[in-house]
C-alpha cells in the first residue's frame, strides 16, 4: 500500500506539473498574442498620427506662408503711404518756403477792393459760422 500511494502521488504530481506546464504555455501564448496585437496597434497609431502631423504641418506651413505674404503686402502698402505722405509734406514745405506774405496780403487787398460784395459775403459767412459754433457751445 505504501508503494501504491507513492505511485499515485507521483502520478498526481505529474498531472499537476503537466497541467501547470499547459497553463504556462497558454498564458505565454496569450501574452505573446497580446504583445503582437499591441505592437500592431502601436504601429497603426504611429502611422495615423504621423499622417495627421504631416497634414497639420502642411496646413500650418500654408497658413504661415499666407500670413507672411499678407504681412509683406501690408508693409509694402505702409511704405508707399509713408512715401506719399513724405512727398506731400515736402511739397507743403516748399510752398511754405516759397510763400510771400506781403504778396498774399497785397492780392487779398486788391481782391477786396475789386470785389467788395464778395468780401462782404465772405465776412458774413464767417460771422454766421462763428455764431453757429458759439451758439452750439452755450446751448
Amino acid at each position: 500500500m505504501g508503494q501504491t500511494a507513492t505511485t499515485e502521488a507521483k502520478e498526481k504530481l505529474e498531472k499537476i506539473e503537466t497541467s501547470i506546464e499547459k497553463g504556462q504555455e497558454k498564458a505565454a501564448e496569450k501574452l505573446s498574442k497580446t504583445a503582437d496585437a499591441l505592437h500592431e496597434k502601436s504601429d497603426n497609431v504611429q502611422e495615423f498620427l504621423t499622417k495627421k502631423t504631416v497634414g497639420a504641418e502642411d496646413s500650418l506651413r500654408k497658413k504661415t506662408y499666407e500670413a507672411s505674404n499678407a504681412a509683406q503686402q501690408t508693409l509694402e502698402k505702409a511704405n508707399k503711404l509713408g512715401h506719399k505722405t513724405a512727398d506731400a509734406i515736402e511739397r507743403s514745405s516748399e510752398y511754405v518756403r516759397d510763400f510771400d506774405a506781403r504778396e498774399a496780403k497785397e492780392k487779398a487787398i486788391d481782391a477786396m477792393k475789386n470785389r467788395p460784395q464778395l468780401t462782404l459775403a465772405a465776412v458774413g459767412l464767417i460771422g454766421i459760422a462763428i455764431g453757429y459754433l458759439v451758439g452750439r457751445r452755450t446751448g
